[in-house]
């Protein structure tokens, strides 16, 4: 009996070897990771057996038995999707987003409400905004209906979610230079991370300003029409201070 338990060792260790390796190779042979063909994007194994056909505009790495991709038809219409390892789409509501991720979170919606989710797909702020817009600075601008659910009021949210400044805009932009453009009932005016406004005075125009260079740019449209239609710009420093105004032909 003893002899037969001898013999019988040196099988049972050669016969885990042969499961531990088959193991092994079916772990590797289902590690995937996006490859390029010709523009578009699929997924190949450890092998680089191409397992998924290479058919999305973007394609991410595989979290948790899922990978987020972006499949475009000839009309050139997007849209976004999770897949499994089989190249199966697993989402059961139609997600929009644009896969650009600022702060590694990009906007994406469901339902008509938007949210942030990761590059693993995951709805890290919850889709429940009216209108988001990417994040800069670790601020992003959100909107929510106001009381009477007629216009949007516009706030800031940080990359947890939590509100930084309050919903009180008509409009809000990207925080640029640590400066943003919102517009309140009064006009166009800039605000600090704190949600200060910098500017005593409001500007109106059809056109909001802009933040190039660390400089402020505001326009005051005037119109001769239809014999001459130009436009004064305000350059102005971050305190809101004129620099420099000068007109030129819009035509």
């Amino acid at each position: 009996m003893k002899n037969k338990i001898f013999y019988l060792i040196p099988i049972v260790i050669i016969a885990a070897l042969v499961l531990l390796c088959f193991d092994n190779k079916q772990n590797q042979n289902h590690i995937l990771t996006p490859i390029k063909v010709n523009d578009k994007y699929g997924y190949k194994n450890q092998n680089n057996k191409i397992v998924i056909k290479p058919k999305y505009k973007q394609a991410f790495d595989f979290c948790n038995g899922k990978a987020l991709v972006q499949y475009c038809n000839n009309e050139n219409e997007c849209h976004v999707d999770l897949i499994n390892k089989k190249g199966e789409r697993i989402n059961k509501q139609k997600i929009i987003s644009n896969l650009e991720f600022f702060n590694n979170l990009s906007v994406a919606g469901i339902n008509n409400k938007y949210g942030y989710i990761n590059k693993c797909g995951d709805f890290i702020i919850e889709p429940k905004y009216e209108v988001a817009f990417a994040f800069s600075n670790n601020l992003a601008p959100v909107a929510v209906y106001d009381v009477s659910r007629r216009c949007n009021l516009w706030g800031y949210i940080n990359t947890n979610g939590e509100i930084v400044i309050p919903f009180q805009f008509f409009e809000a932009n990207n925080f640029i230079d640590d400066i943003a453009i919102i517009k309140t009932m009064f006009g166009y005016n800039i605000i600090n991370k704190g949600g200060k406004m910098l500017c005593q005075q409001v500007f109106f125009s059809d056109m909001p300003p802009i933040i190039k260079d660390k400089k402020i740019l505001t326009y005051d449209t005037h119109s001769n029409w239809p014999l001459d239609t130009y436009t004064e710009v305000i350059e102005l420093d971050c305190h809101c201070k004129i620099i420099n105004r000068y007109d030129y032909n819009s035509d």
